[in-house]
């Protein structure tokens, strides 16, 4: 007669439950050192980035008053205001008139009226917007800018309210 000894059906669980538990810890340190790699990858890379962009502020005002901000945007050096408001805001129309570019509509609004899209920055040591003196085009971003589009009424023109 032979033998055999049954085989204890919680010494299989618990044998597949330990296989999975070692399978998942595996899995786990695996993932988590892919993640911490990445995550140093992309710290170096923004760090190189820096060198390469300036970081700037992007505000757009529409005539009802909603306001979207767009900080610490990363800009190429030598970037115009035109070129960061076509990347960043996507929908602008727009004409070359007297050798620079005049916006007429960012994302759908239209100038229209006695309502005109105007550019302003931020005078810091002022501590107020500045009505833009060239057209977008031809503005050079610098670090730390801070720019607004603001869909104005410019009937009363040069007392043109600001953002």
């Amino acid at each position: 007669m032979s033998s055999k000894k049954a085989i204890n059906p919680w010494f299989v669980s618990s044998l597949c439950l330990a296989a999975t538990l070692v399978i998942s810890l595996g899995l786990v340190l695996h993932y988590y050192m892919a993640y911490t790699t990445l995550e140093q990858d992309y710290a170096h890379l923004l760090s190189d980035l820096r060198g390469l962009t300036y970081s700037v502020n992007l505000l757009v005002e529409f005539s009802n008053g909603t306001k979207a901000w767009y900080n610490g945007t990363l800009v190429p050096i030598g970037w115009s205001l035109f070129n960061m408001t076509l990347r960043t805001v996507g929908e602008v129309e727009y004409q070359t008139m007297y050798g620079s570019v005049v916006v007429t509509g960012i994302m759908g609004e239209r100038s229209s009226g006695s309502l005109f899209w105007l550019w302003y920055s931020w005078d810091q040591s002022a501590k107020d917007w500045v009505l833009g003196n060239v057209g977008a085009d031809q503005y050079i971003l610098r670090e730390g800018d801070t720019v607004a589009w603001y869909l104005a009424d410019a009937s009363d023109f040069p007392n043109v309210p600001k953002p």
